[in-house]
């Protein structure tokens, strides 16, 4: 449901209509009132639109930033859980997990609701 939250951006009212908590959006005017007085101790003499514009453009650069720091923590999961499935298939396809299947169905079968993992045999006989 739309509600209505009234925020302050540069010295002038502003109704903003969103599905958002009013708090999250207070924290956005917020943020942007922060940026919007950082650029205005840097930029000695611009008008509000100029502020507000570079404000922007480092709220954009901040949102960029963080795209990528993201995309760089998916491909390093992405990596680990192809490696991850690469070791398990190779040690499927050896055998050295045929033992642990029967345990893991064990384990899951107690009431706990936790799964273990149970030691498999070092060796095994061909």
């Amino acid at each position: 449901m739309k509600r209505k939250v009234d925020v302050t951006l540069l010295g002038h009212r502003f109704t903003v209509k969103t599905d958002r908590d009013e708090a999250f959006v207070r924290g956005l005017a917020a943020h942007v009132n922060r940026k919007v007085e950082e650029v205005r101790r840097l930029a000695r003499s611009s008008g509000p639109e100029a502020l507000a514009l570079f404000a922007a453009l480092q709220i954009a650069e901040e949102l960029f930033e963080e795209r990528e720091r993201a995309a760089g923590s998916r491909a390093d999961v992405r990596r680990a859980t192809e490696a991850m499935v690469e070791k398990l298939s190779a040690a499927l396809r050896d055998g050295g997990l045929d033992s642990l299947v029967p345990a893991l169905a064990a384990e899951a079968d107690d009431d706990s609701g936790e799964l273990a993992l149970a030691a498999a045999p070092a060796s095994r006989q061909a």
